[in-house]
């Protein structure tokens, strides 16, 4: 029978690897942030707004980052929460 350190030290390893994809799966959308940023502000049907693409760009990236940090903020939050409902709340599963 495993010691509850060894059970926790387990799901905290678990929690860390997580995090690490999590982390590696909000990066790896950014580009695709940019891309249709620039596709916004430096398109041909915007030849009228020729002057502001860079403002249209740095708008339109400045509210993707804000999206994206709060998507991000409500999932690691989640998995917090889920975290410590499964260290604290027994489970009444026999596997565990």
């Amino acid at each position: 029978m495993k010691s509850s350190f060894g059970s926790i030290s387990i799901k905290i390893i678990l929690l860390c690897a997580v995090f690490l994809v999590t982390s590696c799966a909000s990066v790896g959308n950014e580009s695709d942030d940019i891309n249709e940023c620039r596709e916004l502000a430096y398109s041909n049907h915007n030849d009228s707004l020729n002057n502001d693409d860079d403002a249209i760009f740095s708008q339109c990236k400045a509210k993707k980052d804000v999206l994206r940090a709060d998507a991000s903020k409500k999932e690691t939050t989640f998995i917090w929460v889920e975290f410590f409902l499964d260290l604290f709340v027994p489970s009444n599963s026999p596997n565990k």
